[in-house]
């Protein structure tokens, strides 16, 4: 029951990841930032991060639910006290990136399973993923006010995420095998 949930949670994750991928692409290319769609998405990435921890059962349902509310109630002191969508959701963000990697990491290491297990797979690709984006993250608005730094890391960048959507693709094609 537990491996069918991470299963649709898995799979629901990765279409909306897909979605809001395309979307952050068309927000960059229409309005020159895609920071309107990132208040949206670090909310609901961590939210979807911590469900699947949960459906591992490495964690206690209401730890978790905890995490879920911090998460929200972080990213909503931070819109309230801005009101902006046009600014990084800083505090959130680093919060919420924070806590997944704690999270996958905590995985990792106390999974019993090997690599090629789907769930111990995404918990390595997600917590390498939020490492790597959390250091882009801090040096985001240094990155963005330098077109030319920027041109020269955004090819990095995506590959990164491409790199991680194939990888949520693989343990997809993992988990289904089962």
């Amino acid at each position: 029951m537990e491996h069918s949930k991470f299963n649709k949670l898995l799979l629901a994750f990765f279409l909306y990841r897909f979605i809001t991928d395309v979307i952050s692409l068309f927000l960059e290319k229409q309005l020159d930032s895609s920071l309107p769609m990132a208040h949206f998405t670090v909310v609901c990435e961590g939210l979807f991060y911590l469900e699947l921890a949960r459906s591992q059962a490495l964690f206690k349902t209401r730890t978790i639910r905890l995490f879920q509310a911090s998460v929200l109630l972080i990213a909503l002191i931070e819109f309230l006290t801005t009101w902006d969508f046009w600014l990084n959701n800083w505090y959130a963000t680093i919060y919420t990136y924070s806590l997944v990697i704690f999270i996958n990491f905590y995985l990792v290491v106390r999974s019993k399973e090997s690599l090629q297990n789907g769930k111990k797979l995404f918990a390595v690709s997600v917590f390498t993923y939020y490492s790597t984006l959390i250091l882009y993250f801090i040096f985001e608005d240094i990155i963005r006010s330098d077109m030319s730094l920027f041109m020269r890391l955004f090819p990095y960048v995506y590959s990164i995420v491409i790199l991680f959507n194939v990888a949520l693709s693989y343990v997809i094609y993992l988990t289904g095998k089962k």
